[in-house]
């Protein structure tokens, strides 16, 4: 089962009307964020060009790649490369 890490900048005390808690964006989305940027980046100076056709879901689906790997590498026991 996929996680999506947990809130990536909790504030439990924070809390929506119904008195629900609000824990914001989550790892996986952050780290995909992050991730997009780079890849966005590295197109723009390599040449390759990820917004053509398919490319905006492609860089997408990348980024939530890369985010799903370091979420996985993150619960591994330290001992553990």
């Amino acid at each position: 089962m996929k996680t999506d890490g947990g809130p990536a900048f909790p504030m439990p005390d924070y809390l929506d009307i119904e008195g629900g808690r609000i824990w914001g964006v989550s790892k996986r989305d952050w780290f995909a964020a992050q991730a997009l940027t780079g890849i966005l980046w590295h197109q723009i100076n390599d040449g390759r060009d990820f917004l053509c056709n398919d490319g905006p879901m492609r860089a997408a689906s990348w980024a939530y790649y890369m985010a799903d790997a370091m979420i996985a590498a993150s619960s591994k026991p330290e001992d553990q490369p």
